[in-house]
């Protein structure tokens, strides 16, 4: 029985919608650079007030379902996870506790307001949601990346010192394009998620309207231009492996329904993968070198770092550099020893540079302020040997049945929306890898991270009760 039946548990689900839309606006507002510009009090204010509503509607969804007796779908790992970040909390209180308890707020609304809401809501009511975050998605990111590809072309830049470690920068600077976002990198990472989610209008082959999928089209290139003109490598790698899971699994299905031997349609699965990943980025070079040649026309001054009346689109940061991974490496070993300092129950998320600089003051994040840029190893060194194990186990259960959903046969695979949404969260997932995505985190990758996994593994459900029905 769907608990959705009664008058009260249809507000209910209305106050989740509300929430969920509201924060993916908040948190796409926080990602742009201006944004940080504006008082801190107008950000704690809005979060605030967002933190508080949901923490009422989570509350009476907890209480309804112990109450009324209903579907109990809360996931018990993520509750268990929410218990070894108190744990955490607590054992580093010396530290700090109130920012912690805001945090342990936050991922209790991830987990069980956004996420859950994927698997415990109606089918009806998820599809539509989902059909609302795409949308705004598709066309605010396009809207803030068309801004940002504008600063390219007139070269504009702009750079301030903020209350943090990095300062604020907007437009071309350093041959990258930050454009109007934060962080190019975070940026890149949700234009593959644009992309990939943008990729259901044109396959999916229910959509016929000429002028929709003409500008779907140009969202997909103007979306490519920016991870290009960023510089971001984490969003080019992630673009070019999401793109090898995409065509892979269209490929094998699609040898699946000519019935092809398995073995050969893994191969042929995978040679084409690798042979579209490699056209994507010889395409990607050839992007890169066209818009180069356009700033001159836009500004009459002289073009800095022109180049044979180009742009210079070298990182000097990465060319003058031996690091082929940017720091991470050392940043990683400095993780780990934090980590083994702390094996247990960790560092708290929010503790972690505090916690360095009094008990391991030589290591690297200790000395240079800087966050883990890796998500698993963050989990790890933030909530211990308890926490890291947790989420990994509970993110390999989720995986398994994404692999089984994936091997088998699926009639009209690329019209169903949840192949789609299987790229965004793999993108997310293994953006994860170079920087804090997904988890432990209040941006709008893990917002996508956490709906799309929920919505997915919310039609599984819906799936397997229409096959148990049939049976």
């Amino acid at each position: 029985m769907n608990f959705m039946d009664t008058k009260e548990s249809y507000f209910l689900q209305k106050g989740k919608d509300i929430f969920i839309i509201g924060l993916f606006l908040l948190l796409m507002a926080r990602a742009v650079g201006a944004y940080s510009l504006l008082p801190s009090k107008i950000d704690n204010v809005l979060f605030s007030m967002l933190a508080l509503f949901g923490a009422i509607v989570l509350a009476a969804d907890f209480f309804t379902r112990i109450l009324k007796k209903n579907r109990w779908t809360y996931d018990p790992l993520l509750l268990f996870f929410m218990v070894i970040m108190l744990i955490s909390s607590i054992v580093n209180i010396k530290y700090g506790i109130f920012g912690n308890l805001k945090f342990i707020i936050w991922e209790a609304l991830y987990f069980f307001i956004i996420y859950d809401n994927g698997i415990s809501a109606s089918k009806k009511n998820t599809d539509t949601l989902l059909s609302i975050i795409s949308s705004l998605l598709i066309t605010v990111w396009t809207m803030l990346v068309i801004v940002s590809l504008g600063m390219f072309l007139t070269q504009y830049h702009y750079s301030i010192q903020l209350s943090r470690v990095n300062p604020l920068r907007i437009g071309m600077l350093e041959g990258r394009l930050f454009g109007v976002f934060s962080d190019p990198n975070y940026a890149s990472v949700m234009c593959v998620v644009t992309i990939f989610l943008s990729l259901y209008y044109l396959f999916s082959k229910k959509y016929t309207n000429k002028w929709l999928l003409s500008g779907i089209i140009l969202s997909i290139f103007l979306n490519v231009s920016y991870i290009i003109l960023s510089g971001s490598r984490n969003g080019l790698i992630t673009l070019l492996m999401t793109t090898f899971v995409f065509v892979f699994f269209g490929m094998y299905q699609y040898q699946m329904k000519k019935e092809v031997n398995l073995f050969i349609s893994v191969l042929i699965s995978i040679f084409s993968g690798l042979g579209v990943i490699g056209a994507v980025y010889l395409i990607t070079k050839l992007i890169k070198a066209g818009w180069s040649y356009f700033p001159q026309f836009f500004d009459k001054k002289e073009v800095s770092g022109k180049l044979e009346g180009r742009v210079d689109l070298t990182r000097p940061d990465v060319a003058k550099s031996t690091d082929v991974s940017n720091l991470r490496f050392t940043i990683w070993k400095s993780a780990i020893e934090i980590f083994q300092s702390s094996w247990l129950f960790g560092t708290s998320p929010k503790n972690m540079i505090a916690y360095a600089q009094d008990i391991l003051p030589n290591t690297y994040i200790a000395q240079r302020n800087f966050s883990v840029h890796n998500a698993y190893l963050n989990t790890l060194a933030s909530t211990g040997i308890l926490g890291g194990i947790t989420f990994v186990v509970f993110l390999l259960g989720k995986v398994v049945r994404v692999i089984k959903y994936l091997f088998k046969p699926i009639t009209n695979f690329l019209s169903s929306r949840i192949f789609y949404c299987i790229c965004g969260v793999f993108a997310l997932a293994f953006s994860g890898f170079f920087h804090n995505e997904m988890i432990l985190v209040n941006i709008s990758g893990a917002f996508l991270f956490w709906f799309l996994l929920g919505k997915i593994l919310g039609d599984f459900d819906e799936v397997n009760k229409i096959e148990d029905k049939r049976e």
